[in-house]
């Protein structure tokens, strides 16, 4: 764009940002205020000085006004920022948290909870949220996969045989993966006190 065309964004999104302000302080019109403040994201939703200010201003404004399906478009915008992990994983979480609460779409908050656990795959609060969800759903792969990262990150021999024990059932009796299945009962013949068990179920399967 060219310098005046840049000028010109920049000062109709000054206009709309104090029309924004002056809604909220002067008026207490939340409302009008959000859409003030959507129009300046509509001028350059990517940029810094323009986008950002005005995403943030309306994740404060729009769960003050009810409009929670407007909400998830803007946390979806901050998606497209570059953010960590940790602040990639929160904002999927929210996102999730409001699709299955606030709009009932409990199976896209499951796909925003996937995501989420894509970018932290260790974090231990995302197995709860999830593991659960795929024992309900029926989805055995997903549960395995969960289960896999929650051995890797468990402290102790007696947990990780648990872990094993219960990924080698669902294995066997949901997936019929018997090969699988005995890998990862063979691991616990590693495991101190594990022994005597992993060999009885390696001479079952």
């Amino acid at each position: 764009a060219s310098k005046k065309e840049a000028d010109d964004l920049r000062g109709r999104a000054d206009l709309y940002t104090r029309a924004a302000r002056l809604c909220v302080s002067s008026l207490g019109d939340r409302e009008q205020a959000a859409r003030l403040w959507q129009m300046v994201l509509d001028l350059d939703a990517t940029s810094e000085d323009i986008g950002r200010p005005a995403a943030e201003a309306l994740e404060a404004l729009y769960p003050q006004v009810g409009a929670y399906d407007k909400l998830v478009d803007i946390l979806r915008v901050k998606l497209e920022w570059t953010l960590s992990p940790e602040a990639r994983a929160e904002c999927l979480v929210r996102v999730a948290d409001l699709e299955d609460k606030a709009l009932g779409h409990p199976d896209k908050a499951v796909e925003y909870l996937r995501e989420a656990f894509e970018a932290m795959p260790d974090d231990v609060r995302l197995m709860d949220r999830l593991e659960p969800i795929y024992e309900a759903r029926g989805e055995w792969r997903n549960l395995v996969d969960v289960l896999n990262r929650r051995m890797e990150t468990a402290v102790g021999n007696k947990r990780r045989t648990q872990l094993r024990w219960r990924i080698a059932a669902i294995l066997e009796e949901k997936l019929n993966d018997i090969d699988e299945s005995i890998a990862v009962v063979t691991a616990n013949l590693d495991e101190p006190g594990g022994e005597k068990q992993a060999l009885d179920a390696l001479d079952r399967l």
